[in-house]
């Protein structure tokens, strides 16, 4: 539930206004933002934007996109920076939808404009995006050029390199408008430095790096106990199966791990989560099967993707190591809540080498791998490391990670 501001007699309540279009129920990242975002600014009163479908779990919203929001925006992008054919099957498309227009619509500035007018926000309150992508950008220069001297600060928060546009032509055009757009009431953010680096140098944009929020496990001073088989060396691989986090890898992994097993090395289990389609006979993970057996040296453990907060963070904390074998194509720029709850949780990682986010995976707690094999040799290495010296490593990580928060680049631009 949204929390109470905490305020002394000499601090101004201010107003935040959280902005997620994804925000629907209890599942998944976007939640937890919410919650992060009040501790991190706990003198602002919290105020939710969401999507379409929220039901409510966290209290009322001031406001919520319309179902054809996103879809509306993506048109209209198409409009203004889509070649011939895209704009006038743009427009098509936007006049049978009973909205004919030499315009293109703009529902989510009307939208942010209402909600901003409801709450009464003025330049001291804050607009925070944590999920932007490339139409709530447009969307945001949009509303403050319209508040003009009322507009809010509004910061965004960008999570994926593609900006949330798959079209190279059309994502390039438009971030290069929006790099042209200049307000001083708008300030970006991403999760990492390279991502914030690659902004500058193919669109111009200047981006604030390190804005991570705090995922599933909340930043602790209590260094948490294992919780599983402490005889067992636990692997976790946690989220539903897909592409770019390399899924169809997993049996590569494990089968290789099973043979660069040695006598010496404690059972291995691997901890994966997915729906019951998923490991069935045509799903992703129906070559694992062989090892659900607990018999071998090597198994697998399979947990549903769909779980509560409670026992979702004691199947974390029950892990050793978490896997993370995810494309660098994408996760070279792109950070990873993962990262963050396992370096929260004070847990090993291994990882694709050349990730993002050097700055968590630079403390001896983590270790790079490219080839299937590679990944099996760092498992098979990472059940040796003794237990002081696991915990030195992840303690310094865990360290790094709570003074970044200490030191939020929210909290230099706005506060």
């Amino acid at each position: 539930m949204l929390e109470k501001p905490k305020t002394s007699a000499q601090q101004q309540v201010r107003k935040m206004l959280i902005v997620e279009r994804k925000l629907v129920r209890n599942n998944g990242h976007f939640h937890t933002q919410i919650s992060a975002l009040q501790r991190l600014l706990p003198n602002h009163s919290c105020h939710i934007l969401a999507g379409d479908g929220y039901d409510d779990f966290l209290g009322p919203a001031v406001g919520k996109f319309g179902v054809d929001a996103s879809k509306l925006a993506k048109l209209a992008a198409r409009a203004k920076y889509g070649s011939i054919r895209q704009k006038l099957a743009a427009f098509l498309t936007i006049a049978m939808r009973g909205k004919p227009s030499l315009r293109p619509p703009e529902p989510m500035v009307d939208t942010l404009v209402e909600a901003c007018k409801r709450l009464g926000l003025s330049r001291q309150d804050l607009v925070i995006i944590p999920s932007a992508d490339l139409n709530m950008l447009e969307a945001a220069q949009i509303v403050a050029e319209r508040l003009g001297s009322k507009a809010p600060a509004i910061c965004l928060r960008f999570l994926s390199p593609d900006f949330g546009e798959h079209d190279h032509a059309i994502r390039k055009r438009a971030l290069n408008a929006a790099a042209k757009m200049n307000s001083d009431r708008i300030t970006l953010f991403s999760e990492t430095v390279e991502f914030a680096g690659y902004a500058q140098a193919q669109f111009g944009l200047s981006i604030h790096p390190y804005f991570y929020l705090p995922c599933s496990i909340e930043l602790t001073a209590t260094q948490p106990c294992k919780t599983g088989n402490i005889r067992t060396f636990r692997v976790g691989i946690f989220g539903a199966p897909r592409l770019e986090k390399g899924s169809r890898r997993l049996h590569g992994i494990v089968e290789a791990t099973a043979q660069a097993t040695q006598s010496s090395t404690p059972p291995i289990q691997f901890i994966i989560q997915g729906s019951e389609p998923d490991f069935g006979n045509s799903g992703i993970y129906k070559d694992l099967a062989s090892f659900a057996s607990h018999n071998g040296k090597v198994s697998v453990e399979q947990h549903s993707a769909l779980m509560d907060q409670d026992d979702f963070i004691a199947l974390f904390q029950s892990v050793d190591a978490v896997l993370l074998p995810y494309e660098v194509s994408l996760y070279s720029l792109q950070g990873s809540g993962v990262v963050q709850d396992a370096v929260a949780a004070r847990k090993l990682i291994i990882h694709s080498d050349k990730m993002a986010m050097a700055e968590m995976l630079s403390h001896g707690n983590a270790f790079g791998a490219t080839t299937n094999e590679e990944f099996a040799r760092e498992i098979v290495k990472t059940t040796n490391i003794s237990q002081a010296d696991v915990e030195s490593a992840t303690e310094q990580a865990f360290a790094h990670f709570q003074r970044g928060q200490k030191n939020h680049p929210i909290s230099k631009v706005f506060l």
